[in-house]
């Protein structure tokens, strides 16, 4: 497992991003899901005209105890966040 990062969601057409919807969900072994990471990422996507969510921000903290042994998110307070936070990407999609 990684030891922390975040990632960026954007949309599949999109080969540059330009003008297109993103999001992003962080992740990390400490208290504070790699905050400055995602927030780092989310100045750049700006530059790169990339409209990234603003709510809900997404930040995992202490993402070790939440997967089982095979690395698998099985927190079911996790789960249920990051399907909300997927949910609500999705909502925001549309609006596109």
């Amino acid at each position: 497992m990684a030891t922390g990062g975040s990632w960026a969601i954007i949309s599949a057409d999109s080969a540059s991003g330009n003008a297109k919807p993103g999001g992003i969900v962080s992740v990390s072994p400490g208290a504070i899901g790699a905050f400055g990471a995602n927030h780092h990422l989310r100045q750049t996507l700006t530059f790169l005209n990339i409209y990234t969510m603003q709510q809900p921000e997404a930040y995992v903290g202490n993402i070790v105890s939440a997967l089982d042994e095979n690395d698998q998110i099985a927190d079911p307070d996790t789960q249920k966040f990051l399907k909300d936070c997927l949910d609500a990407f999705i909502n925001w999609l549309n609006t596109f």
